[in-house]
């Protein structure tokens, strides 16, 4: 038997849960209730979704059947179709898939530059474990952050000699950010200000202090490892690095403000959770995106230089495989008590 019933989790944050600081509390009140109407209408949501797509099915097969359209059945929508061909500007691909003949060939379309206005923090998109081997040398291109070294599958042994990681990015910010992390990392950093640095958009005061450390020291020129080449940062990177170590920390207020406003989408995992702490956690996560305990917005999300936009609807939950996230536990909550480190988790 399965459980489809939502619980109310709207108001359950109200009466059990903590208001986050520096938020607006209606703001979040009408985010909550957005997030528990849409769970509560997804099942109907998918059912009409899954019609529809047999009705476009079945219209496809008909217009095939008829000769109407040669080369495009019809049964995948065009943004679909603009993906497999180069991107969602690949207008000419498409035109060419919508009459090419069968059998037809063509050279690969040019592809789009890398749109530096918009910022993506993290990936958005569940890293890869892949298997990595000691005494080599592994070449990420377009590594969007450190999330495929952090969940990477590393083997062989360590007299062969360390795993050589060398990732190239069209962007500027994630180069620049990745430096940064890895010099936090090389400075004993504690583990609660690396991921705080990677993931979140609150920071403590002992995260803001190593993350401006370690952008003085790669403006400084840090040293390479043994072995290992010298690669000169770029201008972008450079003037990105500049811009930290010159940026005033970021008012909680103005954080919270920001990242409710780059919530277009709803999430409902608090829906899918049993226990209530945990609902309680995921709610809290939404309206903040707040991992540990924190005083100030975090620099990396949102001190970015003049005409550059943070990307919409980020989530840690959209990175972690499954088997790392949401580890189970038992425990109980009363009115007025709170479960540490459960559902107090984005704020202690």
């Amino acid at each position: 038997m399965v459980d489809t019933r939502i619980p109310a989790f709207n108001t359950e944050f109200a009466r059990f849960g903590e208001w986050p600081a520096g938020a607006d509390k209606e703001a979040c009140r009408r985010r909550l209730l957005l997030m528990y109407e849409e769970a509560r209408a997804l099942p109907q949501l998918a059912n009409h979704l899954f019609s529809e797509f047999g009705r476009q099915m079945g219209q496809a097969a008909e217009s095939k059947e008829s000769g109407l359209l040669p080369g495009y059945d019809g049964a995948l929508q065009k943004e679909d179709l603009l993906k497999r061909l180069g991107g969602r500007l690949a207008e000419e691909a498409f035109e060419w898939w919508c009459t090419a003949p069968e059998g037809d060939i063509t050279q690969m379309f040019t592809s789009t530059d890398y749109n530096s206005t918009i910022n993506h923090s993290f990936a958005n998109s569940e890293y890869a474990i892949e298997a990595m081997t000691r005494g080599t040398t592994h070449v990420a291109v377009g590594f969007a952050d450190l999330g495929g070294l952090l969940y990477a599958d590393i083997r062989g042994s360590v007299a062969k000699g360390p795993l050589l990681w060398v990732g190239y990015d069209s962007s500027a910010y994630v180069v620049a950010k990745s430096l940064v992390i890895e010099e936090m990392m090389a400075s004993d950093s504690s583990a609660q200000c690396v991921v705080q640095a990677c993931y979140s958009a609150a920071w403590s005061t002992s995260t803001e202090t190593a993350f401006r450390s370690a952008v003085e020291a790669c403006l400084s020129g840090p040293p390479s490892p043994p072995g290992i080449p010298h690669v000169p940062m770029t201008n972008e990177v450079m003037r990105l690095l500049r811009h930290w170590h010159a940026a005033a920390s970021v008012p909680l207020r103005a954080a919270r403000s920001k990242w409710m406003a780059s919530r277009t989408h709803t999430s409902e995992p608090a829906a899918a959770c049993r226990v209530r702490c945990d609902r309680l956690a995921l709610c809290a996560y939404e309206l903040t995106g707040q991992l540990g305990a924190a005083t100030a917005g975090s620099l990396a999300m949102f001190a970015l230089p003049a005409g550059v936009e943070v990307a919409m609807d980020e989530s840690i939950l959209q990175v972690g495989p499954d088997r790392y996230c949401l580890p189970r536990h038992r425990h109980v909550i009363e009115p007025g008590r709170y479960c540490s480190p459960c559902h107090r988790m984005p704020f202690s």
